[in-house]
């Protein structure tokens, strides 16, 4: 058990450093624009309050929901959720707070589909718009922490556009 810490906490480790290392690296730009295509080695972002701005596909994805969230076949719901697959990998610094209580304290690794969060009838009816098209959104960062939440990081949408 003792050595399956050591190595989980080797792993993050290693994550928090590289991220660590973009981070330092970073011009303090408050708003970052992921590129249409890129095999770079992707700058890792920030959690909220900064602005982030994606291309990528939106696309609906159905997840299973109540009562056991774990299978559509056996009696759950259906979840529909929204979804973007960005152009290319990002990253997202952790704040580094060490408050257990910050949702935002830890780093996320490599991710390239990320859940939206769309709040209000207008965003939902421009998504609607953009299923399957190469589309731009803006927005905020924030850790994955319910149940409901289905990717580690999810964007809280302020705009979409073309």
């Amino acid at each position: 058990m003792r050595r399956n810490i050591g190595i989980g906490l080797l792993a993050v480790t290693l994550v928090f450093t590289s991220c660590l290392d973009t981070f330092k690296s970073r011009k303090g730009s408050s708003s970052r624009t992921l590129p249409a295509k890129t095999d770079a080695v992707p700058k890792c972002l920030e959690f909220e309050p900064d602005t982030v701005e994606f291309v990528g596909t939106v696309y609906m994805k159905v997840f299973p929901g109540k009562p056991e969230y774990e299978d559509t076949l056996k009696g759950d719901e259906k979840d529909p959720q929204w979804m973007l697959r960005m152009s290319g990998p990002i990253c997202i610094n952790g704040s580094g707070s060490g408050d257990i209580n910050d949702p935002n304290m830890d780093p996320v690794g490599s991710i390239q589909d990320i859940q939206l969060v769309v709040p209000n009838d207008t965003l939902r009816e421009m998504a609607e718009k953009s299923i399957s098209k190469e589309t731009r959104l803006k927005g905020t960062l924030f850790h994955g922490i319910t149940i409901h939440h289905r990717t580690e990081a999810l964007l809280w949408v302020v705009s979409i556009g073309k």
